[in-house]
Formats: structure tokens, sequence, C-alpha cells
């Protein structure tokens, strides 16, 4: 499931996520769910966990690390913007 994107992957247990897809559906859970973006992809997270897919919720993981990292370097946001 390893896209061909340059950079770093955020990883959690068995799964990288390239970094890009990650903060890309980062920006996107904040444009719709505002302050709670972090929580509903933690919630999600936990949801796929309990139905036993570790692979859903180790990507929910990653969205809900890329947002955390978003909120508290907002200079991040813009350098992920730029394609770096």
């Amino acid at each position: 499931m390893r896209a061909s994107i340059e950079g770093p992957a955020l990883s959690a247990p068995g799964l990288a996520l390239p970094s890009a897809d990650a903060y890309l559906s980062a920006r996107g859970m904040i444009k719709n769910f505002g302050d709670d973006a972090e929580n509903h992809a933690r919630q999600s997270a936990q949801a796929y966990a309990r139905r036993g897919d570790s692979e859903a919720s180790a990507i929910w993981l990653a969205i809900a690390t890329a947002i955390d990292t978003l909120r508290r370097n907002p200079a991040a946001s813009a350098e992920r913007r730029k394609g770096a």
C-alpha cells in the first residue's frame, strides 16, 4: 500500500503512509471538521481497530498524527502545500 511519492512516510505498526497522502487527508479533515478533526480521525482509528482492520486503523492514526503536526506547526502546512 505504498505509493511512489517522495518524502518521509508517517508510520504506524504495519503501515507506512506516504506523508503527502497523510497531510492531504489531514488538511481535508481540518477543513471539514475544524477543531474536531484530530478527534474524528482518532475515533475512526478506534472504530477500525475494534473491527479488526489494523491497516485502516493505522491509516487513520497517521492522519491524526499529521493533523496534530499541522496544528502545532503552521509552517509545516505551508511547506506541504508547496510540495516539499
